[in-house]
């Protein structure tokens, strides 16, 4: 419904509204920012879709940010010194590259590898950043903990499940637009591939699991089983 879909942006810090007849999408903590079409970054995402779903279009709740914490915004902090362009900040926060997996989420309510690893990864991973302690091993480990490896693949790096090689993998950069060879490896070196008994020494405290609903993610009982 048209909730899910509220809490959906807002976990980018991201809401929507109607404007002269369509929707838009806004930037929730800058209001000096112009507003965007939604149908420009989601082709389903037009006031008449909505409006088919259970409840049809309702308004943003006033409060959804004490409701849902978002888990990316930007904040002007990058690993280098050479700041991220819009496009950029654009690519990672409305997800050029895994728009199946944001249409999964808003029109089938099942939880996608992306947005998945979204909310259970981006906060760990800023966090290092912003305290300076991200290194290759935290990193490893830290998606250990939730199923997920981190690996190269061709002239980047991807995020996997662990335990189903058959998932596609989605670009580490749409999980934080940091997680790119090109940034990280001037902070931490050499990109070093996560030990074979990675698994033995960390274990998941929860797991990918495709038939999860999206709106679960908000029951006060939900929970993973590893």
């Amino acid at each position: 419904n048209c909730q899910a879909i509220h809490r959906t942006l807002a976990e980018a810090g991201l809401w929507m509204r109607v404007q002269h007849g369509h929707l838009v999408i806004c930037d929730g903590y800058d209001h000096n920012q112009t507003p965007v079409r939604a149908d420009s970054v989601w082709s389903l995402l037009t006031l008449d879709n909505v409006n088919q779903l259970d409840g049809g279009w309702q308004p943003v709740p006033t409060d959804i940010f004490r409701q849902v914490t978002p888990a990316e915004r930007f904040r002007g902090r990058r690993m280098e010194s050479c700041p991220a362009t819009d496009k950029e900040w654009h690519r990672m926060r409305t997800g050029t590259g895994p728009q199946g997996a944001i249409k999964r989420e808003l029109f089938s309510d099942k939880e996608s590898l992306w947005g998945y690893s979204i909310s259970h990864c981006s906060p760990q991973i800023e966090e290092m950043i912003t305290q300076g302690e991200f290194t290759w091993q935290r990193c490893h480990e830290l998606f250990a903990q939730q199923g997920l490896m981190l690996q190269k693949q061709h002239h980047g790096l991807v995020v996997v499940d662990a335990f189903n090689h058959e998932q596609t993998p989605v670009k580490a950069s749409s999980i934080h637009p940091d997680l790119t060879l090109g940034r990280a490896e001037p902070q931490a070196g050499p990109f070093v591939s996560a030990p074979a008994d990675l698994f033995d020494r960390v274990q998941p405290e929860s797991r990918y699991n495709p038939e999860l609903a999206v709106s679960d993610r908000y029951g006060v009982s939900s929970k993973r089983d590893p």
